[in-house]
């Protein structure tokens, strides 16, 4: 099982969404792996951004949780 109690979930009023989950060893080998989909129903026209929280994480399965450096810029789009 890839997700952990309560996850994934949302909450609309505040605009977020929470995933979190990982894998036992061996964990995942690869160059490319889908972590979620997500879909977005627009309510009308306008602007936005889909960023992660300063605390956001990506950790290593290496037996200590080795946090992994990523940059995480937001993801603009409009609605027209």
């Amino acid at each position: 099982q890839l997700w952990v109690k309560d996850s994934p979930s949302f909450d609309n009023s505040k605009g977020t969404i929470y995933l979190a989950g990982g894998l036992p060893s061996p964990g995942f080998s690869g160059k490319d792996g889908l972590i979620a989909t997500v879909v977005f129903v627009a309510k009308a026209k306008g602007s936005g951004a889909v960023a992660l929280q300063p605390q956001s994480q990506i950790l290593l399965n290496d037996g200590l949780g080795t946090p992994l450096p990523a940059n995480y810029s937001p993801v603009n789009f409009t609605i027209r």
